[in-house]
């Protein structure tokens, strides 16, 4: 279930303003690829939380009673249609980051194709059977005459056996089906938190987040991997987040956007098949796009903004 807290406002920006990036730059028609892990049921019940100051359950209810914010593909746009569900009880069923960009590609008439994972016994219940019915769930809060036909495959392996295992639906098969076609590819890692050494279950470490990375850039395309992390102890924190960008550099990922607020983290490896700088403008280009998108949030709800700190490694 979706936590009603400053941490899932931030991931959710992020992904939404990543996930317009890559699109808008598509002339071609050619899909773009989302890869996510950890993933959480397209809808469920939200989960409530201390950190919740401006993305409460008042901020919610009052935006869920209004019209829809313009325009509608902005995240405030696309949450509004989320919050319209369950028919007769709205409000009380938040998104997951897939159904949010899928909800967004088809807003933006990109093509979408989708490698969902998470395993039947997942800390937020079962995601599995939400996750493959991720079509639907965008027809029904859409509003749509007809499902869209976005290509997806799901996987209910654990992390990080899910990136081979088992043939067929493991990341590595699945992206070796899918081949070269792809105009940019996006990752989503949301696990509990990112620990240099010996990750344990629900969490990545150093060698698992470069294999994805690895993984993610066997093509020859724009990739961007976002991996939400955070806690409390900066002793920590701060190191783990520079090796984060260590891995992706290891890589040839040159760039990494990390976008703060308080103790939560969203870093986004960045890489192009062209130059250093071309990931520098790409990164640069994601920064504006946050920003903007950060002081719309507070703007809709009628809250003075709160800090976002963002820099580019």
């Amino acid at each position: 279930m979706p936590i009603r807290n400053m941490g899932m406002l931030l991931e959710n920006i992020v992904l939404v303003e990543t996930m317009r990036l890559l699109a808008q730059q598509n002339q071609g028609n050619e899909p773009v690829d989302f890869l996510n892990s950890f993933a959480m049921p397209p809808l469920s019940g939200w989960c409530t939380h201390t950190t919740d100051y401006g993305f409460g359950v008042a901020q919610l209810n009052a935006l869920q009673a209004g019209p829809q914010p313009a325009p509608a593909d902005s995240y405030q746009g696309i949450l509004w249609s989320c919050l319209q569900q369950p028919l007769g009880q709205p409000g009380t069923l938040g998104p997951n980051g897939a159904l949010l960009c899928t909800m967004l590609a088809h807003q933006l008439t990109c093509p979408i194709r989708l490698w969902l994972n998470d395993i039947p016994n997942g800390h937020y219940g079962n995601a599995l059977p939400g996750l493959g019915r991720i079509n639907a769930t965008v027809q029904q809060v859409l509003g749509l005459a007809a499902a869209p036909q976005s290509v997806f495959v799901v996987c209910g392996s654990p992390w990080p056996d899910c990136l081979a295992q088992p043939p067929g639906i493991n990341l590595t098969d699945t992206l070796a089906a899918w081949g070269d076609n792809a105009h940019a590819r996006l990752g989503f890692l949301d696990p509990m938190r990112y620990r240099v050494n010996n990750g344990e279950g629900g969490e990545t470490d150093s060698a698992s987040h470069q294999e994805w990375l690895r993984l993610l850039s066997t093509e020859a395309c724009p990739v961007i991997s976002v991996h939400f992390t955070g806690h409390r102890n900066w002793n920590d924190l701060r190191p783990e987040v520079q090796h984060m960008h260590a891995d992706g550099f290891a890589n040839g990922y040159h760039h990494t956007l990390v976008a703060r607020h308080g103790h939560y983290h969203a870093v986004c490896n960045i890489k192009t098949a062209q130059s250093s700088q071309a990931a520098r403008t790409l990164a640069g280009n994601l920064q504006q796009m946050l920003e903007a998108a950060w002081g719309a949030w507070f703007q809709a709800i009628g809250r003075a903004r709160d800090a976002l700190t963002i820099e580019v490694l």
